[in-house]
């Protein structure tokens, strides 16, 4: 329990120093019509004031450490985002079809991580990779 307390104040800190504006935009419905082959997808978003984003720099300094999970190379078109569980609606339910928008930037959830029903850690890549 006490673990948890101090993870709680390490991310209420995180939030107060480096927190920044991100939208998640998650798909709520995907319609697919075999006959004209239009595809309608209904977005639903939510905007959190205050997201911890791992930045280049970030991945830059953790290099070396990262050399198993990303197969040995640090791709730079990656971002490690953490969102406070408050601040998300109780019934909010990531999935892999789901972007992030930081600024100008969209990002799509590649993993996602549930630390103690306290934050998620979510792992994303570019979506203006193609």
């Amino acid at each position: 329990m006490y673990n948890l307390q101090v993870f709680r104040h390490i991310i209420y800190a995180l939030k107060q120093r480096q927190g920044i504006k991100v939208t998640l935009h998650h798909v709520v419905a995907n319609d697919f019509d075999a006959d004209t082959g239009n595809q309608e997808i209904e977005l639903s978003s939510k905007t959190v004031y205050k997201a911890i984003v791992g930045s280049e720099e970030i991945l830059r300094a953790f290099g070396p450490n990262l050399g198993a999970d990303y197969g040995g190379a640090v791709d730079f078109n990656k971002r490690l985002i953490l969102i406070d569980k408050f601040d998300l609606p109780r019934d909010f339910v990531f999935n892999r079809n789901d972007q992030v928008e930081v600024g100008d930037e969209q990002w799509r959830v590649n993993k996602l991580h549930n630390i103690s029903n306290i934050a998620y850690l979510i792992e994303a890549e570019s979506a203006e990779d193609g």
